[in-house]
């Protein structure tokens, strides 16, 4: 990929983000019914500052990794399914769900506490995430395996604690969201988001095994999927 290349589907790539979090806010505020929400646009300025920071990051460490994250083809059909149903989840109905329920009042008693952990489980999660992306540099959007010689294991950082670091990071922000807002009802739909990374996690896992050269080396080297200790 040359560099005209990797400028265009970089502008892409941001494009791509920009919509996705802006959908994310609309359904936000509009479940709330009001712009007058606190930790509503508390939730928006970490999530944006948290994107802004890792792009920044990615631009200057590893530019062509955006480029990629731009591209969906080579998606495999179970992809376009288990992937499409977690995007509805969590930047749909996790943000519309949890608006509604402040909107309602149906979680009158989440006090600042919860949402001071929620912060704090949503930034663990982003940081993984993160970390995930720059320890491997083909962390694309889409489950993948390129031509033989193109594609490299990645087996440091977080790897070496599961073999599907980038999903459990965004387990975490999934649980920190509802928090965050004060939202109980909103995990409801950040567990269906959790439950379709799960099932991301093992196709993906099973996919990778078979048709990635060297993914075996990290299966024995890294013996946990997700959740270190359990699967």
């Amino acid at each position: 990929m040359d560099a005209q290349e990797i400028k265009r589907k970089t502008i892409q790539r941001m494009v791509q983000i920009l919509i996705t979090t802006s959908i994310q806010a609309a359904m936000l505020f509009i479940g709330a019914g009001t712009l007058k929400w606190s930790w509503g646009w508390g939730f928006v300025a970490i999530y944006f500052v948290g994107i802004a920071i890792n792009a920044l990051f990615l631009y200057r460490e590893n530019p062509a990794l955006i480029a990629e994250r731009a591209d969906n083809k080579d998606m495999k059909d179970w992809d376009k399914v288990v992937g499409g149903l977690f995007a509805i989840s969590y930047f749909i109905a996790l943000p519309l769900v949890s608006g509604l329920d402040t909107r309602l009042a149906w979680s009158s008693t989440v006090t600042l506490p919860w949402h001071l952990l929620g912060v704090a489980v949503f930034l663990v999660g982003a940081v993984l995430f993160c970390w995930s992306m720059a320890a491997n540099a083909h962390f694309a959007t889409v489950v993948r395996v390129r031509e033989e010689g193109q594609h490299q294991v990645a087996t440091d950082g977080p790897y070496r604690i599961v073999r599907h670091p980038g999903y459990l990071g965004a387990c975490l922000q999934a649980i920190g969201t509802p928090l965050i807002l004060g939202a109980w009802w909103g995990f409801l739909p950040a567990g269906l988001a959790i439950l379709f990374l799960i099932i991301r996690t093992a196709l993906e896992d099973r996919t990778l095994q078979a048709e990635l050269p060297g993914y075996a080396q990290l299966v024995a080297q890294t013996r946990y999927k997700l959740l270190p200790g359990i699967w």
